[in-house]
């Protein structure tokens, strides 16, 4: 039997609270509860976070709200359900930025700014999931230099990628297949983000690469090949730090040989 729709969004809406990193995968084995969870959905819930809150771990707070296939099968498809104790080397750092993309790479960048500006020394970390900086970012893409003029002034003589500055600019109305009509350019002062003068066209993949130079010489630590996995939660809940996504793990929780 499984839980009602109202039930299971009610169990999953609580334990998103306490616990956000599993809601996507509480998600197959929250339908192997037992039917009194679809009854008292809201009891359920409840006591589910208070075992978790106590730090009894999901697994043991859903003990007495599954079966033994659900158990195994919850076992199976998580390495976060595991009990085996792992240890785990820790680095620790003021700022820690996810994701090396413009805004990840921008904000360290500034970020190093700010104290380099104040006197003091800041530690800034950025982790990235790509193999490189700039793996997944594929996009071509039309860029407004504005902010890159504000962060990084220079950003000429440094040898940033825009090589392409935009010359003019065309619009179509294409009301078939086969019509096309132009927009005559005085209309386009009636939508100024329609203009790209001034603008360049540029691979933002390579931007972002060039970010990361830049970065680096500022004392920017970047670890491309390291997925953020959870966050990691302080005495008073607050978020402290993540941990990387463990590699060398097969599905169903065991370390791979080498």
């Amino acid at each position: 039997a499984g839980l009602s729709r109202p039930g299971l969004a009610q169990v999953l809406a609580r334990l998103s609270r306490v616990f956000p990193a599993v809601v996507a995968m509480l998600g197959s084995a929250a339908k192997q509860l037992r039917t009194p969870c679809a009854r008292n959905g809201p009891r359920a819930a409840r006591a589910i976070a208070t075992r978790v809150r106590a730090g009894g771990g999901l697994v043991q707070a859903l003990k007495t709200h599954r079966t033994p296939q659900a158990a195994a099968r919850l076992q199976q498809q998580s390495r976060l359900f595991s009990g085996d104790t792992v240890e785990r080397e820790t680095m620790e750092f003021d700022v820690l930025i996810i994701g090396g993309g413009p805004a990840g790479l921008g904000a360290a960048i500034r970020a190093k700014q700010v104290a380099e500006k104040m006197g003091k020394e800041l530690s800034v970390c950025v982790v990235e999931k790509g193999a490189e900086i700039g793996a997944h970012i594929l996009s071509g893409n039309v860029f407004e230099p504005r902010a890159l003029n504000e962060l990084i002034p220079d950003w000429l003589e440094k040898g940033a990628p825009l090589d392409t500055p935009v010359t003019s600019d065309a619009f179509y109305w294409l009301p078939t297949g086969t019509t096309s009509i132009p927009v005559p350019g005085p209309l386009l002062n009636l939508a100024p983000a329609l203009r790209q003068h001034g603008n360049y066209i540029c691979s933002l993949g390579q931007l972002c690469r060039w970010l990361a130079e830049q970065a680096e010489e500022m004392g920017v630590e970047i670890y491309p090949g390291f997925a953020a996995d959870i966050p990691v939660f302080g005495e008073n809940g607050e978020v402290i730090g993540v941990q990387l996504q463990d590699v060398g793990v097969a599905k169903d929780g065991k370390k791979k040989d080498q």
